[in-house]
């Protein structure tokens, strides 16, 4: 079973696993509508961590009702999180804080272990970000925050955050491929 993070990274560098499994994302095109990327980012997530070797699930409770992730990986032996995503749409930067904070709650949920958060985006309509709306989110980790309720969700340690956007090129008809994914890295 390979490390979580290099195996991310590796698949994310090659994209060999959503060639393979997923052509109407790299070879057909997709249209930035509806759920159309985020079902294919969600079932990616999950077949990437499968092919890790993984027992991987969508929109998973972590914690009861309370906290669900988009993706979640699990040790097949220790039955614990090994990995939990979000997958979210990129509109102002507030929806990315959002599940970073997800993740925080998902990762004491899981008992503070070493477990990888991982955040991917995509832009609306396929426009590539700036570092403006990432550079924030590894601070939001070490200060950890007070949710709507009052309680308070504590620090994480930055390091366990990987942040990626997805990179698409426009085709024929308005439809778009998955071309590549960035890495974010804290600065």
């Amino acid at each position: 079973m390979a490390d979580p993070a290099a195996g991310l990274r590796a698949e994310l560098e090659t994209l060999a696993v959503a060639r393979r499994d997923f052509p109407l994302w790299t070879d057909w095109g997709v249209a930035d509508e509806s759920h159309a990327v985020h079902s294919l980012g969600l079932s990616y997530l999950m077949r990437v961590g499968q092919e890790l070797g993984y027992v991987a699930a969508c929109e998973y409770p972590v914690a009861g009702h309370h906290v669900r992730a988009d993706a979640v990986w699990w040790y097949r032996i220790t039955r614990r999180p090994v990995a939990v995503f979000e997958f979210e749409r990129f509109k102002d930067g507030s929806e990315l804080v959002a599940k970073v904070r997800n993740l925080m709650r998902a990762w004491h949920a899981a008992g503070c272990a070493s477990v990888l958060l991982g955040l991917v985006f995509w832009q609306k309509h396929f426009y590539t970000g700036g570092a403006e709306h990432v550079a924030g989110l590894w601070r939001e980790l070490e200060r950890g925050f007070r949710d709507e309720d009052g309680a308070e969700v504590g620090p994480v340690p930055a390091r366990l955050l990987v942040v990626y956007e997805c990179m698409h090129t426009r085709t024929a008809g308005g439809m778009h491929t998955l071309k590549r994914f960035k890495e974010w890295r804290r600065r």
